[in-house]
């Protein structure tokens, strides 16, 4: 099995950014590990985070049903 190569140069700015996130949340594993694990703002960052992530998908999800052929 072959891993899907992927160029680089056509990747739009959503398709970057979230690479960049990705990359932003795998870097911030150990410190959360270690030294956030009790911290509240944090917690709070991350809920509201993850609540307007949940929303954009939820958007993209009802937009590209939206232009598909199919609806």
């Amino acid at each position: 099995m072959t891993l899907p190569t992927v160029d680089w140069r056509k990747l739009s700015l959503g398709e970057w950014l979230h690479i960049a996130l990705v990359l932003f949340w795998v870097l911030l594993i150990p410190p959360t590990l270690l030294y956030w694990k009790d911290s509240v703002p944090y917690l709070v960052f991350i809920n509201v985070y993850s609540i307007i992530v949940g929303h954009i998908a939820a958007f993209q999800g009802a937009k590209a049903e939206r232009n598909s052929p199919d609806a």
